[in-house]
């Protein structure tokens, strides 16, 4: 006969967090640290726009030979109108990306912080961390190549030189995460039929 008190159990597993458990010293810190990081983020935003915009000033500082290696890069600058809004286009799109990261990335450890471990929830948030992770380096290559083809064609880059540099590290990170929630799925699906067997 089937036991009802399990099956009840199991229907509740995927939505309830481990009753009684107390959030880890570890994961309740990096929480804490995470609205710090939330925190500095639009200061480190202003750094890399400040830094960006005051390229051509950084060059009067530089030592002659430096400045005449620097002097054929392009300038943000000295872009046409379309041009800094293709780059400026391109450069919120993946600050907004790596935003969305962060968002989810404190979302998995708050779920940790308040003993909500091993939810289906959690394991969602962590596939799509993954996902995006992994994909990244493809769209990062992507954009960049499709940044500098739009370039050319506004006149503000002199010919298309294209970006091969895939980041294999990062690829690699996400098919790890990627490998990591399957088996944490996996593993909530043998504790669900464990509970399930009569």
């Amino acid at each position: 006969m089937l036991n009802m008190k399990k099956v009840s159990k199991s229907k509740k597993y995927m939505a309830v967090s481990m009753s009684g458990a107390r959030p880890d010293g570890l994961f309740a810190w990096l929480n804490r640290a995470f609205w710090g990081v939330w925190l500095a983020f639009p200061v480190y935003l202003w750094i890399v726009v400040r830094d960006i915009l005051g390229q051509a000033r950084a060059l009067t500082v530089l030592a002659p030979d430096q400045a005449a290696c620097l002097a054929g890069l392009p300038l943000v600058t000295s872009f046409s109108l379309p041009g800094k809004l293709v780059f400026w286009a391109g450069f919120g799109l993946n600050f907004l990306l790596f935003a969305l990261v962060l968002g989810l990335a404190h979302s998995v450890i708050r779920s940790c912080a308040q003993g909500r471990l091993f939810v289906a929830p959690l394991v969602r948030v962590l596939g799509w961390i993954a996902l995006i992770i992994t994909l990244f380096p493809v769209w990062d290559l992507g954009l960049s190549n499709l940044m500098a083809v739009a370039l050319v064609a506004t006149g503000d880059l002199p010919a298309f030189l294209p970006d091969l540099a895939f980041d294999v590290t990062v690829f690699g990170v996400g098919l790890l995460l990627l490998a990591i929630a399957a088996a944490m799925r996996q593993a909530m699906g043998l504790q669900r039929d464990a509970e399930l067997t009569i």
